[in-house]
């Protein structure tokens, strides 16, 4: 891709302009001014508070929603927990972002500059990226915030440069790190080069590939197989895997759920990916004149099929197997959605710049950078309102200090209708551990069967405002219910310890 025959001189002048720029840098700036900040997220909040106390089990000792084996986050926790206790929460977040987000500008940059983008059809295509939603469906995303599947992002991103240059076993490496940030991320891309790579008639070096992924692979394995080879399959009547398919996660997995959820929550992108699936093996020859188009066209057209086949098997699941969330359903066969989705439009992009150059009509789109950096200044604004609302909540903040500082270490916080952008954040900034945390669901352990236990306890509060059921399944720790500044339906076993102009605070004591 170049930007010969714009027939314009003044465009030919501002795409070199473009093209002078780091490309490194147009990317970080990018996401940076939309998604940095320190604003904890769930996932954030969910896996940097799992590292922090894998490394230091004295901070919030015993604590039920904080501990969890690390399973394939056993790398992210050893490093990430490590560097967690020095830092406050938000100085974390803040830090991980920047440094995850640097990362990922050189990675992209040297890949696009391998695939010969222009800098600015980069610029155009990551801000619809970042604008959009990252996936068609299922909820899946690459640059929001800073995870296990971050990182293991940034190496894929690494091990498909690698594997686009013909550097295969370089590609296994980067694969192998990946999945030890994050198993199925890397799994899943690696089974997908797999594939792609047994059509370019290399198989030895196919096979060779594949052995280095595996040899690199195998000690994570057999952890893993250690951590779920004794989870029951069921406890009480309740399967594990619906727990966490259907009744935790019908926003990644569970498609079926119900009929009405999938036509009004996941249709739309269904038909989103199929017509772009479609249509760009269809055209498929507009990239083969390109060996590494070609090449990312393959990968897309396997993504698809993939997430085609297991559309189907979540169907069957549903409709035939009663909802049982097998079939590896758990294993997020539709987070390749946002990888798909993402190289759909640099393969839309590199379609449209050779449709638009040979007809030379490149110089209309001379002033779509600078209308998507009006866009791009906007969405700064939105960024920084975000993290302002986050950092001016003084109510919030005393709440928690104030629990940090006056109640005992092994209290547990029972939050009654609290939004969740509060609620996720109670535990980690009060040091006190949450009696369950909704988004904290274990993955692949027994644990999952006493946190749904929890959970339906939770709710039951939730709706009738008794907390009996709770509070006599505390044994030693000392109850604490967090309200918002509204009446619970009944406190006649509760005594309010604190109060401010938002939240109250309350302990249990029976009669």
């Amino acid at each position: 891709m170049d930007n010969h025959h714009t027939a314009s001189p003044f465009s030919e002048k501002w795409f070199a302009f473009w093209q002078r720029l780091p490309i490194w840098l147009i990317l970080f700036v990018l996401l940076v001014s939309h998604k940095w900040g320190i604003d904890i997220s769930g996932g954030e909040a969910h896996y940097l508070s799992y590292a922090k106390h894998y490394m230091d089990p004295e901070w919030i000792p015993g604590s039920f929603t904080f501990s969890e084996e690390p399973g394939s986050r056993m790398l992210f926790q050893l490093v990430f927990g490590t560097l967690a206790r020095f830092f406050d929460w938000s100085t974390q977040v803040g830090l991980f972002r920047l440094f995850n987000f640097l990362i990922y500008s050189i990675i992209l940059g040297n890949l696009v500059r391998f695939l010969g983008i222009p800098n600015w059809i980069t610029f155009i295509v990551f801000e619809i990226y970042l604008v959009t939603t990252q996936c068609f469906f299922a909820s899946e995303w690459l640059f929001i915030s800073f995870e296990p599947k971050t990182m293991a992002y940034a190496c894929l991103f690494a091990g498909l440069l690698s594997w686009l240059k013909g550097s295969w076993r370089t590609s296994a490496w980067w694969l192998t790190l990946a999945t030890y940030f994050h198993f199925l991320v890397g799994g899943w891309f690696m089974l997908t080069l797999g594939i792609v790579s047994f059509f370019q008639r290399k198989s030895r070096k196919t096979i060779r590939m594949i052995i280095w992924y595996a040899i690199g692979i195998a000690p994570l394995l057999l952890y893993l197989y250690s951590v779920v080879a004794n989870v029951p399959a069921e406890e009480d009547g309740i399967r594990g895997d619906w727990i966490y398919v259907y009744y935790r996660l019908p926003h990644h997995l569970g498609l079926f759920k119900t009929m009405p959820y999938f036509i009004h929550t996941h249709l739309t992108g269904v038909l989103w990916t199929l017509f772009w699936w479609i249509l760009i093996w269809a055209k498929r020859q507009v990239w083969q004149g390109s060996r590494p188009w070609n090449l990312l066209q393959q990968i897309h057209t396997v993504m698809g099929l993939f997430i085609m086949l297991f559309i189907i098997v979540a169907w069957v699941d549903a409709t035939y197997r009663d909802h049982a969330g097998g079939l590896l359903l758990k294993s997020y066969p539709f987070r390749q959605d946002a990888l798909f989705k993402f190289f759909t439009l640099l393969l839309f992009a590199f379609w449209a710049f050779r449709y638009l150059q040979e007809r030379k009509w490149l110089h209309y789109l001379a002033l779509t950078p600078v209308l998507l950096l009006i866009l791009t200044i906007a969405q700064t604004n939105n960024n920084i309102h975000r993290n302002q609302r986050f950092v001016n909540r003084p109510e919030y903040y005393a709440l928690t200090n104030w629990i940090s500082e006056n109640t005992p270490e092994r209290s547990v916080l029972i939050p009654y209708r609290i939004p969740e952008n509060e609620r996720i954040t109670l535990g980690l900034l009060s040091s006190r551990d949450p009696w369950v945390e909704w988004k904290f669901v274990p993955a692949g352990t027994e644990k999952i069967y006493p946190w749904y236990q929890r959970q339906m306890q939770l709710d039951t509060f939730q709706m009738t405002g008794n907390i009996t059921a709770i509070a006599g399944s505390i044994e030693e720790a000392t109850p604490l219910i967090i309200t918002r500044d509204v009446d619970l339906p009944d406190t006649s076993q509760m005594q309010r310890v604190y109060r401010n102009p938002g939240f109250m605070v309350w302990t249990y004591h029976p009669e």
